[in-house]
Formats: C-alpha cells, sequence, structure tokens
C-alpha cells in the first residue's frame, strides 16, 4: 500500500516538473493555438467586433480586418485573406463598392454606387479554408445632388464638352457626383447612353458589367467608369444617369472626324490585321471581306473608317453592305460572281475631304469540275475521295444518292449538290458530318443528317454555307474562331442546338429556319459580331436564342428576327453586349429574359406569351416594345432598369410585376388602363399613362400622372395577438378596418398568435387628390380576451395587440368613474413626468396580473433590449417604438428596475433609463449632460454645421448623435434648418 502510495506521489512530481518545463519553455518554442474561424471585424488585434452590417452615404469608406480565433482561447492574430464579393452576377459587389486590396489581413472598402453588398473573408488554410461574410452593406444616393461627366477620375479633369475624335479613338469618361454645396463626393456607377451608337459606342471592362471598372477585376479594385470608342464619322452625345437617381448630365457634341486621316489602305482584316489588297485571285462563287483602315503619317493606324465601295465590273465581282443595302460603311462583303477581272475601291469621306483607295487586280478563274455518284458512273462514289483529288479552286458536283462519310475539306474548293433533297450526307450517328478547315470554302444545296456536328466550321475565314439542309445532329453548325463566314437560306432542324458561334468575328447568319432544337435554336458566345443572326426564322426551340458570353464585347446586334413557339424567345445571361431590336416574337412562356444583363431591349414586337420581358439583376434600357401577353407584360426583379415608352396589352394579370429595384426609372408606358405592381423598391421616377398602379413598400422620388391613372399606396404587416404576459395567442380573430371604417382584413392567428403578412392600403392618390387610409383600428379576440389598437401604418412592421379578459361589473364601476375624471387627468397625462406617476401609483394592482420571471416574458424582453440598444430613452419613446399600452410599460420598467437590470433617473421633463450596467453621463448646470455640453459647444462655434460633420469632429457614431441633438432640440438649446437634403444646426444663444 505504502509502495503505491509512493508511486502516486512520484507520479504526481513528475507530472508537476512536465507542466513546469511546459510553461517554462520561451514563448516561440510553444505552439501557437490554431485558427479554427476567422470573422470580418471592424478593428485590428482582436479588438473588433463583426461587421454585422453598415449604412453608409456615398462618398463614405470604410476599413475591415480579417480576425483569426481559436475556439479556446480567442483571438489569435489578424490572418491575410482573399477579400471577395458575395452577390451574384459579374462584379455585383462592384458595383456598389470596391476595395483597396484583393489580399491581406485588412482592406478598405470605397463606396461606388447606390445597392447592398457582401464582402467576404477567404482564408486559406489547408485542410479546410475558411470563410466569413460581412453583413449587407447599404450604399445610399441620398446626398448626391448633381453629377458631371468628366475627362479624369476622382473630380479632376474637365466636362467633357464638345470634343472631336478620329476614328478607332478610344477615351474613358468619368461620373463625378457632388452634393447639394457642390462638394466632391466621388466618381459614381451610372447608366450610360450614347445617342449614335454607330458613331460611338460605350463598353465596360470585363469586371464592371454596366457602369464600367477599371482595376484587377471580379474581386478586387473596380473603380467607376465608362469606355468610348469613336467608331465612324458623324456626332453623338454620351449621358451618365447615377443609379439609384433620376439625375443627369450629357457631354457635348462628340464629333468622330477624318481630320488627322492622310492616307487609306483596303486590307483583308479588320483593326490594322491581314495584308494590303494587291493582286489577288479567286474562284466563282467565293466571297472576301475588305475593310477600310485609316493612317496618319505620325500618329501611324488611326482606326477603320466609314466609306462608299464601288467595283469597277459587277458582272465580276459584287460589293454588299453589311445590311444587304448599298456598299456603305468601315468594310464590305465581296462576291466572286463570275470569271473575269475587277478592281474594288473605297472613298472616305474626311472634312479635309475625299481620300480614295483601290485594290489591285482581283482576278476571278473558272472552276474545274469533278463528280460524285455513290451508284457509279461518274469520276467517283465517295465525296471524300474527290477532296483528296482536287486541287483549290475545284468544284465537286455531288449526285443524289446517300452518302455515309465523315468528309474533311482542307482544300479552297466548292462542294454542290445537284438535288438538295436527293443529296443527303449520313454522317453515321457520332462525330462531324462535314468538317471545314481553310478558307474560302463554298458548301450549298445538298442534306446533312445524323452527326454529332452536322457541320464544323473550325477558324477559317470567309466560307460560305447556303441553301443546306441540316438535320439530326447533336450541333447543327458550330463556327469556331471564325472570321466573316456567311451562313444563310439554309434549313436546320432536329437537333439539341442548332447554330453556335463561339469567339467568331463578323459573321453573318441570316435568312435561316432554325427549328425544332430541344436546347436552343442558336447560341452564341465571346463573339465579337456585327448583324449576326439577323432576320432568321427560329420556332418550336427549348430557347430560340442564347447568349451567355464570358467576357464582355463590343454590343452585337440581335435583330429583324422572327420567333414562333419557342419556350423562351430571347435569353441573355452574364452579359451587356447585346442589343435585341425590331425582333417578332410570339408563343412560348417569356418573349425575352435577361438575367445579370443590363442591355437595350427595344422596338420589339412580342405577342401570344405568357410574359413578355422577364429580368433579374439587370439595368437594361427596356424600351419602345409592343407586347400583348396572358399573364404578365414585364416581370423584373432587382436592378435599375429604364422602362419607357413601351406599349402593354395583358389578357388577366399586370402588365407589370417588379420588385427590389434599386433606383429605376418606368415611365410614359401604356398599359391600357392595367396595373403596374411594384414593390420593396425606390424608384427614381414614375410617370405613368392611363395605369392603376400599386406601391408595396416602395418609395418613388419623383411622382407624375395623368388624369386617368391612380397609385394604390400599400404597406405590409403582421398583426400579433399577446396576453397580458406578452405570450401569443393563437386562433384569435383578427379585423383591421381603415379610416373610412371600411374593413381592410380578417382573419385568425397562428399558434405563435401573428397573422400571415398582409398588405394594408394606406392611401391612394390620383392626379388632383390623395386619401389617407390611416389610422386603423384593429380588433382583435379570443374567448373571453379582447384587444384594441388604433395606430398609424406608413412602414412594414409587425403590430402588437394586447388581450386581457372581459371586465366584472365592479370594473366596469371604476372605468365609468376613471372616464369621468379623465378631462381633469387629460392635463397631467399629457406630460411624460405625470403619466408615468399615475400609472405607476396603480401598479400594485396590475402587479397581481403578473408573477413571471423577468426576462422570459416577450414585451419585457423587448423592453429591456430597447434600453439596452438606445441607452438614455425616455418612457414615451419606449411607448411609440413598442406599441405596448401604459399599465403594461409601466409595470416591466418597474420589475426590470425592481431586479436590478435597468436604472433611472428624471431629466426635465422626461423620465431616462439605462442599462444598470452603464454610467448615465454627469448632469450639469440646467439638467445638461456632459456629452450635450460638448455638441452645444461644437455647433457655438460652428454654426450650420450638419449632423455628419459633428459625428467626424466630436468622433461620436450618429445613433449617440442623434439623441443628444433631439435633448438639446427639446430643451431650446439649438435650431436646425434643412436646405436640400441635409439639415444645418445653430445656437440659440450664440456663443454664450
Amino acid at each position: 500500500m505504502r509502495k503505491s502510495v509512493e508511486s502516486v506521489v512520484l507520479a504526481v512530481v513528475l507530472l508537476g516538473m512536465t507542466v513546469g518545463f511546459l510553461f517554462a519553455l520561451p514563448e516561440r518554442v510553444r505552439a501557437d493555438p490554431t485558427v479554427d474561424y476567422i470573422m470580418v471585424v471592424d478593428a485590428p488585434g482582436g479588438a473588433g467586433s463583426w461587421v454585422a452590417s453598415r449604412d453608409y452615404a456615398f462618398g463614405d469608406n470604410d476599413t475591415f480586418w480579417a480576425a483569426g480565433y481559436n475556439t479556446s482561447s480567442g483571438w489569435v492574430q489578424d490572418v491575410p485573406v482573399y477579400w471577395l464579393f458575395t452577390s451574384h452576377g459579374i462584379a455585383r459587389g462592384n458595383q456598389v463598392i470596391r476595395v483597396n486590396y484583393t489580399y491581406g489581413s485588412s482592406a478598405k472598402i470605397y463606396t461606388n454606387g447606390y445597392g447592398i453588398a457582401q464582402i467576404r473573408a477567404y482564408y486559406h488554410l489547408s485542410p479546410n479554408n475558411l470563410t466569413n461574410d460581412t453583413g449587407p452593406l447599404r450604399v445610399s444616393v441620398d446626398n448626391v445632388d448633381s453629377v458631371i461627366v468628366r475627362s479624369k477620375q476622382g473630380g479632376a479633369g474637365t466636362w467633357v464638352g464638345p470634343t472631336t475624335y478620329q476614328s478607332g479613338d478610344k477615351d474613358k469618361f468619368y461620373a463625378a457626383a457632388y452634393d447639394s454645396s457642390g462638394n466632391f463626393l466621388g466618381d459614381i456607377v451610372s447608366n450610360w447612353t450614347s445617342t449614335n451608337l454607330s458613331v460611338g459606342y460605350l463598353y465596360s471592362s470585363p469586371s464592371g458589367r454596366n457602369g464600367g471598372c477599371e482595376g484587377s477585376g471580379i474581386n478586387g479594385t473596380c473603380y467607376p467608369l465608362i469606355n468610348f470608342y469613336a467608331s465612324a464619322i458623324g456626332h453623338t452625345y454620351v449621358n451618365a444617369t447615377p443609379v439609384g437617381t433620376s439625375i443627369t448630365n450629357m457631354t457635348g457634341k462628340l464629333t468622330v472626324t477624318g481630320v488627322g486621316i492622310d492616307y487609306i489602305q483596303i486590307r483583308d482584316a479588320p483593326n490594322d490585321h491581314g495584308q494590303v489588297l494587291g493582286t489577288r485571285t479567286y474562284y466563282e462563287r467565293e466571297q472576301d471581306t475588305f475593310y477600310a483602315a485609316s493612317y496618319n503619317f505620325t500618329l501611324i493606324y488611326r482606326g477603320d473608317v466609314t466609306g462608299d465601295w464601288t467595283t469597277n465590273d459587277s458582272a465580276v465581282c459584287q460589293v454588299k453592305g453589311y445590311s444587304g443595302n448599298q456598299a456603305h460603311g468601315s468594310s464590305v462583303q465581296l462576291l466572286l460572281v463570275g470569271v473575269g477581272n475587277c478592281t474594288v475601291t473605297v472613298n472616305a469621306t474626311t472634312i479635309s475631304g475625299v481620300i480614295s483607295n483601290t485594290t489591285g487586280t482581283l482576278t476571278v478563274l473558272p472552276r474545274t469540275t469533278l463528280t460524285v455518284d455513290a451508284n457509279g458512273g461518274k469520276d467517283y462514289t465517295k465525296i471524300q475521295d474527290a477532296v483528296d483529288a482536287a486541287g483549290d479552286g475545284y468544284t465537286i458536283e455531288v449526285y443524289p444518292a446517300i452518302y455515309y462519310e465523315n468528309v474533311v475539306v482542307n482544300k479552297e474548293i466548292e462542294i454542290v449538290g445537284t438535288d438538295r433533297t436527293g443529296v443527303v450526307l449520313d454522317g453515321g450517328g457520332s462525330g462531324t458530318a462535314l468538317y471545314l478547315g481553310t478558307d474560302r470554302i463554298v458548301i450549298h444545296n445538298f442534306t446533312i443528317l445524323n452527326a454529332g456536328y452536322g457541320v464544323f466550321n473550325d477558324q477559317t475565314n470567309n466560307t460560305r454555307i447556303y441553301h443546306m439542309t441540316i438535320k439530326d445532329y447533336t450541333i447543327g453548325l458550330n463556327n469556331s474562331y471564325t472570321l466573316n463566314a456567311w451562313v444563310a437560306y439554309n434549313l436546320i432542324r432536329d437537333g439539341e442546338i442548332g447554330v453556335v458561334a463561339y469567339k467568331a468575328y463578323d459573321d453573318a447568319i441570316r435568312y435561316n429556319e432554325i427549328a425544332y432544337n430541344t436546347a436552343y435554336g442558336g447560341k452564341g458566345y465571346n463573339a465579337h459580331l456585327r448583324n449576326c443572326f439577323n432576320w432568321n426564322s427560329l420556332h418550336n426551340n427549348g430557347i430560340g436564342y442564347y447568349y451567355d458570353p464570358t467576357t464582355e464585347l463590343p454590343p452585337m446586334e440581335f435583330n429583324g428576327n422572327v420567333l414562333i413557339d419557342n419556350d423562351i424567345g430571347v435569353k441573355v445571361e452574364s452579359s451587356s453586349a447585346i442589343t435585341v431590336t425590331g425582333n417578332s416574337i410570339s408563343g412560348g412562356s417569356d418573349g425575352v429574359q435577361f438575367l445579370y444583363s443590363s442591355s437595350e431591349v427595344s422596338y420589339n414586337t412580342i405577342s401570344g406569351v405568357l410574359t413578355g420581358i422577364r429580368f433579374h439583376e439587370s439595368s437594361s434600357n427596356i424600351t419602345y416594345n409592343t407586347i400583348v401577353a396572358v399573364a404578365a407584360g414585364i416581370v423584373g426583379d432587382t436592378g435599375s432598369p429604364r422602362i419607357e415608352g413601351n406599349d402593354i396589352t395583358v389578357t388577366s394579370g399586370n402588365a407589370m410585376d417588379l420588385d427590389n429595384l434599386d433606383g429605376a426609372i418606368i415611365q410614359g408606358n401604356n398599359v391600357h388602363g392595367g396595373t403596374i405592381a411594384i414593390s420593396n423598391s425606390h424608384v427614381a421616377v414614375l410617370s405613368v399613362l392611363d395605369s392603376n398602379v400599386i406601391l408595396t413598400d416602395t418609395t418613388v422620388d419623383s411622382l407624375t400622372l395623368d388624369a386617368s391613372s391612380t397609385v394604390e399606396i400599400r404597406h405590409t404587416v403582421r398583426v400579433q395577438a399577446v396576453d397580458a404576459n406578452g405570450g401569443g395567442v393563437g386562433g384569435a380573430k383578427v379585423t383591421v378596418r381603415d379610416a373610412q371604417d371600411n374593413l381592410a382584413f380578417s382573419g385568425t392567428t397562428e399558434p405563435d398568435g401573428f397573422t400571415p403578412t398582409f398588405a394594408l392600403t394606406t392611401g391612394v392618390q390620383t392626379s388632383v387628390s390623395f386619401t389617407d387610409r390611416n389610422p386603423f383600428s384593429i380588433d382583435v379576440s379570443s374567448g373571453s380576451m379582447q384587444g384594441a389598437l388604433k395606430t398609424t401604418v406608413d412602414a412594414s412592421r409587425d403590430i402588437v395587440v394586447t388581450m386581457s379578459s372581459s371586465a366584472s361589473p365592479w370594473i366596469i364601476a371604476i372605468i365609468a368613474i376613471a372616464m369621468l375624471a379623465a378631462a381633469f387627468l387629460a392635463g397631467a397625462l399629457s406630460i411624460e413626468r405625470s403619466k408615468y406617476a399615475l400609472f405607476l401609483f396603480f401598479l400594485p394592482l396590475y402587479t397581481r396580473l403578473n408573477h413571471d420571471k423577468t426576462l422570459e416574458n416577450y414585451n419585457r424582453g423587448r423592453v429591456f433590449q430597447y434600453i439596452d440598444l438606445n441607452p438614455g430613452t425616455h418612457y414615451n419613446a419606449i411607448l411609440a417604438a413598442l406599441s405596448i399600452n401604459n399599465g403594461a410599460l409601466v409595470y416591466h420598467l418597474d420589475v426590470l428596475q425592481r431586479e436590478g437590470l435597468v436604472t433611472s433617473r428624471q431629466e426635465g421633463m422626461y423620465r431616462r433609463f439605462y442599462p444598470a450596467d452603464m454610467q448615465p453621463p454627469p448632469i450639469l448646470e440646467n439638467g445638461t449632460t456632459e456629452s450635450q455640453l460638448r455638441v452645444l459647444k461644437a455647433i457655438q462655434e460652428m454654426p450650420g454645421i450638419t449632423q455628419k460633420e459633428l459625428s467626424k469632429f466630436l468622433g461620436l457614431k450618429q445613433s449617440t448623435l442623434a439623441y443628444q441633438i433631439d435633448r438639446l432640440t427639446a430643451m431650446g438649446c439649438i435650431t436646425s434648418e434643412k436646405q436640400g437634403r441635409t439639415v444645418h444646426y445653430t445656437s440659440k444663444h450664440g456663443g454664450n
């Protein structure tokens, strides 16, 4: 036994020595605590709090730190993280805020414009990466009173007045925002428009959809701007409208001229690429495309310029414009129609005169013909054998039969069928039926079917594919890295995707019938296209046309197409580089659908669809469309679109259903007596014609109504029935009536005491009158319990009604006596001090009904939380904020004070309440606190100062400062004057 005890003692001694040794180790030898989780906080060194949410005015900035914590020991260190944005869409967060670093232990944020964003800290820690998100970071632009389009960032440079550019010039514009005093606030994200896109177009950097940006990309700095490209001779104006506002500013006249152009060259590729056109040899039915490149002797290349194109022999060479009309533009399509020689000339008009250039001699040679017939009797029985035997310039003429082949063409040849339906190339169910791998191939007049790819057009220049039937495929035609392909008059049907344009440049896909594709009729991405997908018929496809590039490009036109009975007519995702104009769309669910995209949707005719136009997170210009729909004309949420001049007729539903918009402009739309429903939004401009507008939880900066329009203002609420202890009463009957005694709601409460959320119409506005439906009378009953409340509703909120049991006869007698005495008590009850004392006098009667634990009671917990968040608040303020009846509030305040959770003291006419662990500020002369004297002194020394300026000068939070200003105003120490959107404060007694 003794030995056992000695062993135990020895073990304890050894353990103690080991522990002592460990604690004696130098600190660098001990293992640091691990980082188990991180938080985005507002101060370094473990001193900050999690950034739960922030409200900023435009122009504000802030700094965040990534704090690493151990679950046991707490803060370990500030850790280096990647700073990302969590919102959806291309750089959505960048539209609201930007950061100065993408990687580091801290990041400074700057406001970019109106909206809500969140920041994510991403800590790369093997094997488990850690993340933490801020709460919502809200940026208001209410302080922005004007904007100027300037030539440099940061308020530098000058207003962009009348400016002259040469074709090909580029420029950057900045929307500089100012407050009502003319103080520069910052460059702000805006909606930008050019009045003449053919003369000068605008484009964003890849990381800054709709509003532009420059910096390190999606997850990094993104400074608001727009890029301007001078594309053709003429003039335009550029306009900026900050998102969330209706204020605008326009540049002066931007003129694109030929000044400084000393000579031009005709080249076979755009943007100074390719070769100068000297002599060149072609074969019949080929095509080529020429570009007019301009040059200055000193500055060299100045861009492709617009000119008039002519040929000296149209029987050999035909020149065609991209719109199928006269050959006018910066490029021309050349069709070689006959054997012989010709030249092509371009005349570019500049203010210095006409500058010309002419090609060398273009020779068109006759073709050598080889024939193919699978049945024999011709040169070959297989198409591939003929291709292998042919030389450049040959024609392979194919006779009716089914050819089970996968043909590869790497020569400048023509393949033509003698019968479009009789000549069939069968790909065998997989692979590629026809592969094109060189320039100026001509394919026409036969059928391709049964393949993975019908035609794969791979890195070619000026191929021509026309009068073809392509069907039974996975992808009918794939143009990949092509230049100036011409695809026309084809029938492409019965597959998964009809036509794909991938990183194509200036292809023309027109006059085709594309139908019965399960996924997409046409799909384009990362393609720089002029007049692509024009004048086609797309019908009975899953999506008629789908555009989803991974990078922004100059705007592409989708124009003049007829789309019938597609599930969705046109869908665009994560891009603004497209204009959808002049199309006819009918049948299906959605006519046009824009997701995370901000583009031009104009002058389309949309009919026979469930929904005309649908958008999500978009700042598109949706203008001058004619929509006849079944369920809704325009449906959308999130973004700041401009919806103007549309003509909308809906069979059964709303003309517009809009939600969560930021600074939208909605004006001049004729909905023929229909309804425009807008909810949870901030609308900059609302001007309506013959419309019934329903605004639910929505604010409008500028409202204009015609004589036949009305606006119904609604706010969503819930009513909660509670007993005297604050517990929810389920199954209670709730009736709500407006000021005109109209029934506004009738229903019952759920088990938690809440009704379902419902909307109350609080007012109706016409062009000549406003009808106020406030206040609302709310009656609640359940068995012997009843409650009633009269309240004004001017925002979305919960309304709490306290219920009590029906009174016995002796209580009724007391109430009658109390009513007779009410007139005598009215004066006393108008003073908060008297009201509180009076109800405190009757408190012993009231407390007999309440013996619950201190903070388990729902309403008492609300009272305690309100005081904790608003120290120094007074009785009337609590009463108004929490909608608790007088007796219940006095009772709860008394319990909180008796239990030591709250303290109070009389300060002038108010009794003020403080958390027990907070030392109230000292009361100095005339009942003024030390904090109030600091504020008063600052106002005396700087008369006319604003609350924001006071906050920065005194280092006080705006919420704390607002409380002190309210106190000083109530005491008659200061006065306020509103100037524009800001309030200025002055002492009533000067500097004394």
